[in-house]
């Protein structure tokens, strides 16, 4: 009898969690139908109205407005490329994350962080959001324990959420110290935050209030940041006052100096 009584809650446990798993599944899929068509769509939109009057009226344009046009073409390319490559790059990271050898090779590259190598992130950033001058970097120099893409691919996910969610005429601060084995990045916003709820959702395909803010974007941010903290074995957390500022906060391990295996060692011995 206590057997079967045992049995009985542990496939009411396994039962809750499929059912929890369902849920966030089905809801998952439902943010999918309702965002991705329409990103496509505005990208595609603004290249092929664009084409069509350069193709049709190209003659009768001004040079000016030609340019805008060439502009609203190019904007739009960036939009639907990134769109892509942010889905191809957290698929692969679930497949990255699974394979504890790929894992392994991945936390022992070394990548510098200083704010001229992460210069290019800002100036692509300043194309979009022309806010290039509200970025303030306050974070120290330092070699961290991550592959370089997956660093800039980090803080561009990081900065654009922060630009993307806060007013034009405040600032965006980062701020970044090392303390024993890891690196404390934080990037503070003066944005709408979010509640605790909505913390605890954040995921891939999750955006919250879309329809209300009319926001771009397809949710990933957040959830490929989230990846790659875990494949590099840091930690984030984010903290978020509503209607006030959203606090996202990272670890990530620093770069150590590998120690000599044994025959380097003896090898070293003998030349002595």
């Amino acid at each position: 009898n206590e057997l079967g009584e045992i049995i009985k809650i542990r496939l009411a446990k396994q039962e809750a969690l499929v059912n929890k798993y369902k849920q966030e599944l089905d809801y998952v899929r439902s943010s999918i139908l309702d965002f991705l068509p329409h990103e496509m769509r505005t990208a595609l939109t603004g290249i092929s109205a664009s084409s069509d009057l350069l193709l049709n009226k190209l003659e009768q344009l001004d040079p000016s407005v030609v340019r805008e046009l060439v502009g609203c073409m190019n904007l739009s390319s960036q939009r639907l490329l990134r769109l892509v490559d942010n889905f191809l790059l957290y698929s692969e990271l679930n497949l990255i994350s699974r394979n504890l050898q790929q894992t392994e090779l991945l936390r022992h590259q070394k990548t510098y962080l200083s704010f001229k190598t992460i210069d290019s992130i800002v100036t692509k950033l300043d194309r979009s959001h022309n806010r290039r001058t509200n970025i303030c970097w306050q974070a120290e120099e330092t070699f961290l324990a991550i592959n370089p893409f997956h660093l800039a691919k980090l803080i561009e996910e990081l900065l654009d959420n922060a630009l993307k969610f806060s007013a034009v005429n405040t600032s965006v601060l980062v701020r970044g110290y090392r303390s024993g084995d890891y690196f404390y990045l934080t990037v503070i916003d003066r944005g709408r935050g979010m509640t605790a709820q909505q913390i605890a959702k954040i995921g891939a395909c999750i955006q919250f209030e879309r329809p209300i803010y009319e926001q771009q974007g397809c949710g990933l941010g957040l959830a490929i940041v989230q990846k790659l903290i875990q494949i590099y074995g840091g930690k984030v957390v984010i903290d978020s006052i509503l209607e006030r500022e959203t606090r996202v906060n990272i670890y990530l391990p620093l770069w150590k100096s590998p120690a000599l295996s044994d025959l380097d060692k003896s090898k070293t011995s003998m030349i002595s």
